[in-house]
């Protein structure tokens, strides 16, 4: 999945959020930009947002489960989503004065709270440009700013995630 919006995009970010723990598996929240057209793509879990018999939400978070064992590609799992001009002219704009391509996730020093803190969620920021393709991985960023306040990166990844969900308008 990522060669190819490398190689059909100008530029993606994406924001992947993986419970720790969770057999739902990872989901992927993508921005992506070619010249003036912005797209946005969700590629995960199946029953997101979705209320149904606990039964056949079960069948289909197995199917979930399958698909994390296999690679992460554009197949039944990316699902386009819509967006108008408008928002997604202000969602790019929002993201970019961010300045993504500068965070880096180095923690920045050790708090003594930090250590209390065992399981969460892990969240990884892709940036893809014809050029490259860069991650940076967060574990549990909010409860640890929550704890050691203060980090730019984790403040930044912070205010991405929230224009993500503002935009993609999951919990």
């Amino acid at each position: 999945m990522h060669l190819d919006l490398q190689k059909y995009a100008d530029t993606t970010f994406i924001l992947r959020i993986s419970s720790i723990g969770t057999p739902a598996g990872s989901n992927f929240y993508i921005l992506s930009k070619s010249g003036l057209l912005t797209n946005l793509y969700y590629y995960g879990n199946l029953t997101k947002g979705i209320t149904m018999p606990k039964e056949i939400k079960g069948r289909l978070q197995y199917l979930s489960i399958l698909k994390d064992t296999a690679k992460t590609a554009i197949n039944a799992y990316f699902m386009p989503l819509y967006i108008n001009s408008k928002d997604g002219a202000l969602f790019w704009s929002e993201i970019v004065k961010i300045k993504p391509w500068q965070i880096d996730d180095v923690d920045g020093g050790k708090c003594e709270k930090m250590n209390k803190i065992y399981d969460g969620v892990a969240v990884t920021f892709f940036t893809i440009t014809k050029n490259e393709i860069k991650s940076i991985l967060f574990f549990n960023p909010k409860s640890l700013e929550e704890s050691c306040k203060g980090n730019k990166n984790r403040m930044d990844i912070l205010a991405i995630e929230t224009l993500f969900k503002n935009y993609f308008h999951f919990p």
